[in-house]
């Protein structure tokens, strides 16, 4: 296989909402997002002429015994989302959110967000994508 050559996006410079591809990987890291009641952007960035096959972990960073809810947006319609009830009897202030498996289509405006669905005060929340650009 040849050599690749790698550009100066290869370097991880911080969190940031947006995807970052190298060769044909890509990533997004939120890093830690303060997230009241208010809808949150963590990710929002968008897809080039590929498509984009991904793995999306969405997690509360801080303090898990609060209930979340998430929402993950192909070009601003909602495609999945979901919500955490850590306090009912499904609950677990240990175990990750489980991990979302999407194929992001050429073209696309993506946003994951999350908020606090228990009260106004803003916890921390982090989402990262990791995923392969196939052309």
């Amino acid at each position: 296989m040849a050599k690749e050559a790698i550009g100066s996006n290869a370097t991880f410079t911080g969190p940031q909402a947006g995807l970052t591809i190298i060769g044909n990987h890509c990533y997004a890291y939120s890093g830690i997002v303060a997230v009241d009641n208010n809808e949150t952007s963590l990710l929002a960035f968008a897809t080039g002429k590929e498509y984009v096959k991904t793995k999306l972990q969405i997690t509360n960073a801080s303090d898990t015994s609060r209930d979340s809810r998430y929402k993950v947006y192909l070009n601003e319609q909602i495609i999945y989302q979901y919500g955490t009830d850590v306090s009912g009897e499904y609950g677990s202030e240990e175990d990750p959110d489980p991990p979302l498996n999407i194929i992001i289509p050429p073209l696309t405006a993506v946003k994951v967000t999350a908020m606090n669905s228990e009260n106004t005060d803003s916890i921390n929340q982090v989402a990262i994508l990791t995923g392969k650009v196939y052309s």
